[in-house]
C-alpha cells in the first residue's frame, strides 16, 4: 500500500484510477462467501493490485487474507 500512499501524496487533488479486483465465490449450495468488513457491513474479498502482480494473484491474495 506504500505505493498508493506515495502516489496520493503527489496527486493530492487529482482523481486516481487504481487497479483492483474482487471475487464472488459460490459453494455447492450456491451460497455466496462474504466477509464482514466492520460490524454489520459485508462485502466480497477485494483489494488493490500491487506492481508486478497479476489480477489472478491479487484475487488469490485477497481471498486468503479475507477468509483466514
Amino acid at each position: 500500500m506504500d505505493y498508493y500512499e506515495e502516489l496520493r501524496h503527489h496527486m493530492v487533488h487529482r482523481p486516481l484510477l487504481l487497479p483492483g479486483s474482487f471475487v464472488i465465490i459460490l459453494n455447492d449450495k450456491n451460497e455466496i462467501l462474504s466477509q464482514e468488513r466492520k460490524p454489520g457491513v459485508f462485502g466480497f474479498p477485494a483489494g488493490l493490485m500491487d506492481i508486478g502482480v497479476s489480477l489472478e494473484e491479487t484475487v488469490r491474495r485477497e481471498v486468503l487474507e479475507g477468509t483466514v
